[in-house]
């Protein structure tokens, strides 16, 4: 579970970098 959590922090922290 602490892995999805750090893939998911990830891919959000990746998203909003592109948004941005």
């Amino acid at each position: 579970m602490e892995t999805r959590s750090m893939a998911e922090r990830g891919f959000a922290d990746e998203s909003s970098d592109s948004l941005l």
